[in-house]
C-alpha cells in the first residue's frame, strides 16, 4: 500500500470464503489507490490560492466550479485531451466569451500540471488542446452622455465621489479603494495607481 509491503491476515471457514474475502480486499486496495479529480483540483486549489492575489482567485472560481462538475467522480489519469476539448467547445456552443474560455483553460491546464508535478500523471492532457476559435468578445460600453450627467450631478451624495473618481480616472475600484493620499500630486495633476485591494 503506497508502495510500502504490508501484511494482511484473513480467518476463514472453507476455501470459499477466503477466496472471497481476498477478492473483497484486492477491490478495496484498488479503491484506495483511485485517484479522482475533484482530490487533485482541491489539492490544486488550497496550494495555489496562497500564491495568487484576491482578484486572480474570484476571477478562477467559476472556472474550478466548472471543471469541478465535469470530470467529478472521474479518476484523473482516465482523462484525455478530448475530454478537455470537450468542455471547450461545449462553453462555445452556449456562447461564453472568448475569455471566459480562456480562463477555463488556464485552470484546467494550472490543475493538470499540479497533478504531473506530484506523480499523479505522466502527461498533462490540456497542453495539445486549444481554446476554440471566433468566439464572442464581450466589449463593454461607454456610458452615454445622460448617465455621465447623472455621476456628474451626484458628487456630493453618499459615495458619489467615488464614483466621480472611477469615470474621470479610469481607475478600477479596487485601485481606487487602495488609493491613499500620499498617492496624488497636486502640482503635478497626476495620481499614481500602484496597488489594489479586494475584499472576498
Amino acid at each position: 500500500i503506497n508502495n510500502e509491503k504490508t501484511r494482511k491476515h484473513f480467518y476463514y471457514k472453507d476455501e470459499f470464503e477466503l477466496v472471497e474475502k481476498v477478492n473483497a480486499y484486492k477491490a478495496e486496495l484498488e479503491e484506495l489507490q483511485k485517484v479522482y479529480f475533484e482530490r487533485v483540483a482541491d489539492e490544486w486549489y488550497e496550494s495555489h490560492c496562497e500564491e495568487v492575489e484576491g482578484g486572480t482567485q474570484i476571477c478562477y472560481k467559476p472556472a474550478y466550479n466548472r471543471a469541478i462538475e465535469a470530470f467529478e467522480g472521474k479518476e484523473i489519469k482516465d482523462i484525455t485531451p478530448l475530454d478537455v476539448k470537450r468542455i471547450l467547445d461545449r462553453m462555445a456552443k452556449q456562447k461564453y466569451s472568448a475569455q471566459t474560455v480562456r480562463v477555463q483553460r488556464i485552470v484546467l491546464n494550472l490543475i493538470f500540471k499540479y497533478a504531473v508535478l506530484n506523480e499523479y500523471l505522466d502527461v498533462n492532457p490540456v497542453s495539445s488542446v486549444s481554446v476554440p476559435r471566433n468566439l464572442p468578445k464581450a466589449k463593454r460600453e461607454l456610458p452615454d452622455d445622460e448617465e455621465i450627467e447623472i455621476v456628474m450631478q451626484s458628487a456630493d451624495a453618499s459615495f458619489g465621489m467615488f464614483a466621480y473618481l472611477i469615470l474621470f480616472t479610469g481607475c478600477r475600484r479596487g485601485e481606487a479603494l487602495a488609493l491613499q493620499w500620499k498617492d496624488v500630486n497636486f502640482k503635478k495633476q497626476t495620481i499614481s495607481i500602484s496597488k489594489s485591494i479586494n475584499y472576498s
